[in-house]
């Protein structure tokens, strides 16, 4: 359940409240911008979707609940006043931020490790007014017609979360060590086994020796010990290595600070794990376009589309064509016209061929300037020199 919630993040983007945007300057203007707000899973508390008249599903109604802090006079601390925020479309379709407080702040606010956590365990006994109810939300002069809220795994339903899989595997990692440490218990310890025909009192007083003890036994008697799981113990520690190694080349994928060129991720590329990670890379990826798309058509006033804005998460889950082959036919796609030098680079910069932070125009400008590398036009005008030297001496 917690795994469900907390792929439930959604990102709204905000803009600054402006009272008196006449009296402002155009570079005063220009300064005031919308920006992106991260919702907690935990604050989205429900939202509704809706059916426009061609038919395609629209977010209605976004429900949000947090803290707002009010500052009073002669107060050293503010009071953390318990706020729902009800995003929706009204009547007319326009958006509106309907907003209600309970009446009484509270007194105590959460924090864990620095976060602060909101306590939703309080019931239907809540009592919440509506203290204002905002309306002018203008883009350049009208009245916005969408809720600008999205969910960041980019599916408004309730979806199992994307990571689950690999939770999954690190859960059954877990498994295996804690099973290990059992094995290693039982390696330890040592259970002896006596095998004889002799009557119950005989062996109850051999038992009954303990340990540290002679043990006296009958010559046709024979005292071992049983065998230890030390192969199974073998079999769970390649086991284990194996799986700390994958799942080590998978947080190194996530935090290297280069992942696009990340030779760790080549060798892991068609992993399962790999796939349920480029998946979440490219829904997080889209989901972020959408938001930049949104904040330049209300700052600038465009019309931009979504496909006028690419962004990538991390490159590092393209698909892009590995091996020496591949490269040399790359290679020659771009000699022969067939890919811009662009896609050529990326390619490269993707196999690690050239530096992540390759400058193609100061490199273009250093081979130019370079006198022992003869660059293509040098080279063509010295064949054009040298025929035309051949031509006059055959004539």
């Amino acid at each position: 359940m917690g795994r469900t919630a907390n792929s439930r993040a959604w990102v709204y983007v905000d803009h600054p409240t402006v009272n008196d945007s006449d009296g402002l300057t155009k570079a005063e203007r220009d300064e005031i911008r919308p920006y992106p707000v991260l919702w907690r899973a935990e604050s989205v508390i429900n939202w509704q979707v809706g059916v426009t008249a061609t038919g395609k599903r629209k977010l209605t109604r976004v429900i949000s609940r947090g803290y707002k802090e009010e500052q009073e006079v002669d107060e050293f601390h503010p009071k953390f006043v318990d706020t729902v925020w009800v995003h929706e479309l009204d009547e007319g379709g326009k958006y509106q931020i309907r907003i209600f407080q309970k009446r009484a702040p509270t007194p105590e606010i959460p924090v864990i490790a620095g976060q602060t956590y909101t306590n939703y365990s309080g019931g239907a006994g809540d009592i919440f007014e509506e203290v204002e109810t905002i309306t002018e939300i203008l883009r350049n002069g009208e009245r916005l017609e969408a809720i600008p809220a999205w969910p960041l795994n980019g599916s408004i339903d309730a979806v199992e979360p994307i990571l689950s899989p690999i939770i999954d595997k690190e859960i059954a990692l877990y498994n295996k060590i804690s099973r290990r440490n059992h094995l290693l218990y039982g390696a330890a310890t040592y259970t002896p086994v006596l095998m004889s025909d002799m009557g119950d009192d005989e062996f109850e007083t051999i038992v009954g020796a303990g340990l540290g003890s002679w043990l006296k036994i009958r010559a046709d008697d024979k005292l071992d010990v049983m065998k230890t799981p030390t192969d199974a113990l073998q079999d769970m520690d390649r086991a284990i290595e194996g799986a700390i190694e994958e799942m080590a080349k998978l947080g190194i994928r996530m935090l290297s600070p280069e992942a696009a060129q990340s030779g760790v991720a080549l060798e892991i590329r068609n992993a399962a794990q790999t796939a349920q990670l480029g998946t979440l890379n490219n829904k997080v990826s889209n989901t972020i376009a959408q938001v930049i798309q949104f904040m330049l058509n209300w700052h600038y006033d465009l019309d931009l589309k979504i496909s006028d804005v690419e962004f990538s998460l991390s490159a590092d889950f393209n698909p892009i064509p590995l091996g020496a082959d591949w490269l040399r036919l790359a290679t020659e796609w771009y000699e022969t016209g067939l890919i811009p030098r662009s896609t050529w680079l990326q390619i490269l910069k993707h196999n690690d061929m050239v530096p992540p932070d390759y400058d193609d125009e100061e490199g273009v400008k250093e081979i130019n300037d370079d006198e022992i590398i003869l660059s293509a036009k040098d080279e063509a005008d010295a064949l054009l020199e040298m025929k035309q030297n051949q031509n006059v001496g055959t004539n």
